[in-house]
């Protein structure tokens, strides 16, 4: 069951791209989720980001998240490194033997190699899960991404 709801999640993200994305990336995310990350760059510098993965919490449960991230704001650049700052907010879905689900409020920094195609990024996030209680957690994580143009 597990598997099919990862493969489908990943079949709408994948499929998604080709319809809206002027470039987006592929990889891999750590800490809280660990799993897969992909993330479509969209017109005025917004972009759409997801990551399918497991927790680290008790019986590693499966976690698929989704945001939408508003434009970022460029913080430096030059010939070898772009930083950018970004925040957004977007949904968490925790599947075990039973389902969590929130918001999720992203705030990180992406750093867009220049030379090469390669993103790495770390966030901070606040979540507020509302299943089976309310309360607010905060996760974070670290990634890197291969960039399609």
């Amino acid at each position: 069951m597990k598997k099919r709801i990862m493969f489908l999640g990943w079949l709408l993200i994948i499929s998604a791209q080709f319809v809206l994305a002027q470039n987006y990336g592929l990889g891999f995310i750590f800490v809280e989720p660990t799993g897969l990350t992909g993330k479509m760059w969209l017109a005025n510098r917004q972009s759409l980001s997801g990551a399918i993965g497991w927790a680290s919490q008790k019986d590693n449960p499966l976690v698929m998240q989704f945001d939408y991230l508003p434009p970022s704001f460029h913080l430096l650049s030059d010939v070898n490194l772009q930083v950018n700052f970004y925040y957004g907010i977007g949904g968490r879905l925790l599947v075990n033997s039973g389902t969590e689900g929130g918001f999720r409020f992203p705030l990180g920094f992406d750093f867009l190699v220049q030379k090469a195609p390669l993103n790495f990024f770390f966030e901070i996030v606040p979540i507020l899960l509302l299943s089976p209680e309310a309360k607010l957690n905060l996760k974070g994580a670290i990634g890197i991404r291969y960039i399609f143009k």
